[in-house]
């Protein structure tokens, strides 16, 4: 029992911690978000073997964005 509640204990720290040190990074803004899905949309293009299923995936990235499916993100971890 003192085990599991160690374990738990240190879960909880190091979650504590985690979730103070994405408080303290200044947050993602649109123009940073635009560069990150370029940069994706460019590597897919230029490192995916199959040149069809790379524009099937860059179109699907891009809809997405046209939806603004990526406009809540503003934390860096999530798309880091």
């Amino acid at each position: 029992m003192m085990k599991r509640s160690s374990c738990l204990l240190g879960w909880l720290l190091s979650f504590a911690v985690n979730a103070q040190q994405q408080a303290q990074l200044p947050r993602l803004t649109a123009a940073e978000r635009q560069s990150v899905i370029d940069t994706l949309i460019a590597k897919v293009n230029s490192l995916y073997i199959y040149e069809d299923v790379a524009q099937k995936m860059t179109a699907s990235i891009r809809q997405h964005q046209k939806h603004h499916g990526y406009d809540t993100i503003s934390q860096r971890t999530v798309l880091g």
